[in-house]
């Protein structure tokens, strides 16, 4: 690497000076370097009740998975922290390696970012045949994956202080026109957080569903040490992935949030006043008690290989992430580095990540709240050191211009039977033709080897 590093470093020097002699343009979007030392004093955030001062945490028991997970997996300290879970992204495949360090030497210096397309794909495999490009996590080199660890002691008391954005705007469902305020809002951030979407009664009926999820994931990976989602960490797992169908169509506690009154109006708006959108996915993020690493920055990319710049378009697809809890500075809040939607800025590493984008969770978020987000933008899980584990199922959605080949018919025909005719209508392209069974509907895994043989008709 250390050859590959000078080679860039010699690419971007000459590229720094010469592009702009050129008079070509400069890389839009955010700059990962740290703002003035004021923007991380502390922002008012207590961690919503979770711990006292940093130092103490509540029993399991007081959390809403306690009934509904006997098994739950949590604070598992034989898992040792990721503090390598990958390697830098190179940014660059299908081209010469001199032209590659080019290429790199236009995205690091900041010049030319035009002259070559290059492709965003990982420079490597996990051993669960994830790709994977995360760099290094120096926060966690001197831990253990034990709540009382000094280290997680300090880390939780410096999640308290910096931890959740304190210029937060959120809409509430009882706004005036609240598609259009959330839109402006998603519009210029990349992400918007609604509050009151979901009634008492969906949110039990979401825990149920995901504790459901979990109880098989854990069956099959009882120390949480597989893991998963982007960066394939450890006490973390993608509802999406782990399902042997890619998707939690058949569940419907999944599928009747595809058509609310809380969440159409936002989603309209955000499409340009269209409701031809369709739902493409049903999946989410798990972070267990215990995940105490940062997952790299990244983008949500279901686009594949689209053709041009996918910043500059119009957003071509949301997510919802749906609280099913309440979610504080302490409990692994997402992060989002707003105005990232439309960036052509490489993604910084987590080493070469900036504290004022690791401090940029959104948060606190009560049970109900969800957040709508752009795929585009930059974001990631941060660290859940409190005493259970925070679940954010989501649903994600196409604009009506938008397809790709993410799109599989999974959901069951009387799912579909069961929804609203606008819920049906988003769900026209991800229902089943037929009345049979998806291969593999309802296995659970985290290991890629295990959701084949299920999809196979063999789950061992």
């Amino acid at each position: 690497h250390a050859q590959q590093r000078m080679r860039v470093s010699v690419a971007a020097l000459a590229l720094a000076v010469g592009c702009p002699l050129l008079g070509l343009p400069r890389p839009r979007g955010v700059a990962a370097t740290d703002p003035p030392t004021d923007s991380l004093e502390p922002s008012g955030c207590d961690g919503g009740g979770s711990v006292n001062n940093g130092l103490q945490m509540p029993p399991p028991q007081s959390t809403p998975w306690s009934r509904l997970l006997p098994n739950e997996v949590r604070w598992v300290a034989a898992v040792p922290p990721r503090h390598l879970s990958g390697q830098p992204h190179p940014w660059y495949t299908g081209v010469s390696p001199l032209l590659s360090h080019v290429a790199l030497g236009f995205l690091f210096a900041g010049g030319c970012p035009y002259l070559f397309h290059v492709s965003h794909k990982a420079s490597g495999h996990s051993p669960n045949g994830v790709a994977w490009h995360w760099a290094g996590d120096q926060l966690v080199q001197n831990m253990t994956r034990r709540h009382d660890d000094p280290a997680v002691i300090a880390a939780r008391q410096r999640v308290v202080t910096h931890g959740c954005l304190d210029d937060l705007e959120t809409i509430s469902t009882t706004s005036p026109d609240i598609g259009h305020a959330a839109a402006r809002l998603f519009r210029r951030d990349g992400f918007v957080v609604v509050t009151d979407v979901l009634t008492q009664e969906q949110v039990e009926a979401l825990q149920r569903a995901t504790a459901e999820i979990l109880k098989s994931i854990f069956e099959a990976d009882p120390n949480g040490e597989v893991g998963g989602g982007s960066g394939d960490l450890p006490h973390r797992y993608s509802l999406g992935v782990c399902s042997a169908t890619r998707h939690n169509f058949h569940v419907p506690a999944f599928a009747q949030l595809i058509d609310l009154p809380t969440t159409t109006p936002v989603l309209t708006a955000i499409f340009a006043n269209r409701s031809d959108y369709v739902v493409a996915g049903a999946g989410g993020d798990v972070c267990l008690g215990g995940a105490v690493e940062y997952q790299a920055l990244h983008v949500d990319n279901i686009w594949g290989d689209f053709p041009g710049a996918i910043q500059e378009f119009p957003p071509p697809i949301v997510t919802i992430n749906f609280a099913v809890q309440d979610i504080d500075a302490v409990n692994g809040p997402i992060r989002q580095i707003r105005g990232t939607q439309h960036s052509f800025e490489p993604l910084p590493s987590l080493e070469d990540e900036p504290l004022w984008m690791k401090h940029s969770t959104v948060c606190p978020m009560p049970a109900g709240a969800a957040i709508f987000r752009d795929n585009r933008a930059w974001h990631g899980g941060t660290p859940n050191l409190g005493p259970s584990l925070r679940a954010l199922p989501n649903l994600e959605f196409f604009a009506p211009w938008f397809r790709s080949a993410y799109l599989t018919r999974t959901m069951p025909r009387e799912v579909w039977e069961g929804l609203s005719p606008h819920g049906r209508h988003a769900a026209r392209e991800v229902v089943r033709e037929d009345r049979g069974v998806s291969p593999g509907q309802g296995y659970y895994s985290p290991r890629g080897e295990d959701r084949h043989r299920a999809v196979q008709g063999d789950p061992g």
